[in-house]
Order: structure tokens, then sequence, then C-alpha cells
């Protein structure tokens, strides 16, 4: 059963990565970046600031990075506990994968050795759902469900996860974040009966 779902994973990999030229290579390496998304991150500072006050932005934005630090520690752990190669760097796959030049050095962008858990898709998840959940706002909730969705596709066209990889990294990053906004939830209203006592 693991053996048919690798293979359709493989199968599903190779028709999504795709030689798109130089316009979709520099793009989706663009949108792969973590600083790319930096003023999602203020937006995503100034709306709850507005929405709930300094103290709470705060401690949100608090949340926010321990949540991160924690759910790219969980998947290094999958990555090294699991072993999976990444389809950049699988030999079976030699020659049938579109990778990316690094603009920087024009080397080909191949990734750490292995991938079992998208630490891109985890982290971009997790924030979704923590976001999301305080912010309450659909336009904002559709924004990061088209960042995640362009992050999460950008690792595979990149050829460095494989979907089940992304998939993985999905749902470990939604449960981090329905996790944290709860120990935010509890964290908060703690905080509101000791000033209120």
């Amino acid at each position: 059963m693991i053996d048919l779902i690798l293979h359709w994973d493989k199968t599903l990999f190779l028709a999504l990565n795709f030689d798109g030229g130089a316009v979709l290579d520099r793009f989706f390496w663009v949108v792969s970046g973590r600083l790319t998304w930096v003023p999602l991150y203020v937006l995503i500072i100034t709306l709850l600031w507005r929405r709930y006050g300094w103290r709470e932005a705060l401690l949100a934005v608090v949340f926010i990075a321990v949540m991160v630090g924690a759910v790219d520690q969980a998947c290094n752990f999958f990555k090294a506990t699991a072993g999976k190669l990444r389809p950049s760097h699988s030999p079976d796959l030699e020659g049938l994968v579109h990778l990316v030049k690094r603009p920087s050095t024009g080397g080909l962008y191949r990734g750490g050795l292995y991938g079992a858990v998208s630490a891109h898709a985890a982290t971009t998840f997790a924030i979704m759902t923590f976001s999301s959940a305080l912010v309450r706002a659909r336009w904002f909730t559709v924004l990061t469900v088209i960042w995640t969705t362009l992050v999460a596709y950008s690792r595979i066209y990149l050829g460095v996860h494989y979907p089940l990889d992304i998939l993985l990294g999905a749902l470990l990053g939604i449960l981090a974040g329905v996790l944290f906004v709860k120990l935010y939830q509890l964290t908060t209203s703690r905080l509101q009966r000791r000033i209120s006592s």
C-alpha cells in the first residue's frame, strides 16, 4: 500500500513539476523566498494591533514565532527520521526533475537531502490558520489561502518536494495553528481576568 502511495506521489510530482521558462522560474523562486512575504507579516501584525490593541498583538506575534519555530523543528525531525530523499536528490528521477537556478550563484537549487515534510508548507499553513482565526475577515482568509497555495506549489515547481511532503506539511501546520490559537485564547483570557480582578 505504501509503495502504491509513493508511486502515485511520484507520478503526481512529475505531472506538476515542469519547465515554465525563465519567467516562471524566477516567479516561483521569489514566491518560495521567506523574505518575500514580509509585507504580509506586517499586515498580520497591523490587523491584530487594530483589532486587539498592542499588548495582545505583541503576544500574538510571540505565539506565532514560537509556533513557527516548533513546526520548523518538527519538520527537521521528520526529515531526519524518515530519510526520504527530495525529488531533486532522487537517483531514479535523475534528468526528469525540472530544477531552477539560484539567481545569486547560477547553480541549481536542490534543497537539503531529505524532504519528508515540507517546512515551507507547515509554517505557512500554521501562520494562515493562526492569523485567520484571530483576524476573522473573509478577505484576509482568502489572501492567506492564496499565499499558502502559492508557497506550497512553489516547492513542487522548484523540484524539492513531492505533493505528499506538502500535504503532510499542511496538516502539521493546520494542527499547530489550531493548537496555538487555543493556547493563545487561554492565555489572553487568563491575563484579562488578572487585570480585571
